[in-house]
């Protein structure tokens, strides 16, 4: 029995001893890990596709008044809240005249004061829709293409587009 005993406290004392290093062990806040990696390298030429705009009127279209919510009135208002008035009534004008843009649109934004949270947005332009998509092959439309997008008029590398730095130089009388 003392052997029974003696096994019996030896077991115990070491799951105390183990449970007490367990409990000192410092626990992991924060870890980084970092490896290199090599992905292959994967290259892709699309052609651009440009196209033209089939314009829809000849002459400036109004559209609206569109109606806006405005959830308390002139005391909430941002200019965040009227840019996404007039992001949605463009929105509905260009779906109104079943074009796919509208060139230069002139808003107008108000709020009366007999429905001071209403917004009304009133806009103006041209209804354009989008037609001949083409890939992009032409020498005048790449060229047009490099200006536009570049802002490299009339050059044909940015390199050479070299800007004249007026030279001065001090003398001192003595």
């Amino acid at each position: 029995m003392n052997r029974f005993v003696l096994a019996a406290a030896v077991v115990a004392f070491a799951g105390t001893a183990f449970t007490a290093s367990a409990q000192k062990k410092a626990v992991k806040l924060m870890e980084q890990t970092e490896a290199r990696f090599v992905e292959p390298s994967v290259k892709v030429y699309i052609t651009p596709q440009v196209a033209d705009m089939k314009m829809l009127t000849e002459e400036r279209e109004q559209f609206g008044p569109y109606r806006f919510d405005v959830p308390g009135g002139l005391e909430n208002l941002s200019q965040y809240i009227i840019d996404e008035c007039k992001k949605r009534a463009l929105y509905n004008a260009i779906t109104e005249a079943e074009g796919d843009a509208l060139i230069e649109p002139i808003y107008n934004v108000q709020i009366l004061s007999n429905e001071p949270k209403v917004m009304l947005v009133t806009l103006s332009g041209y209804p354009v829709k989008y037609v001949n998509f083409h890939p992009l092959k032409d020498a005048k439309e790449l060229e047009t293409m490099r200006i536009v997008y570049t802002g490299n008029h009339g050059n044909t590398s940015v390199n050479e587009a070299k800007v004249a730095t007026p030279q001065t130089t001090t003398t001192r009388k003595k």
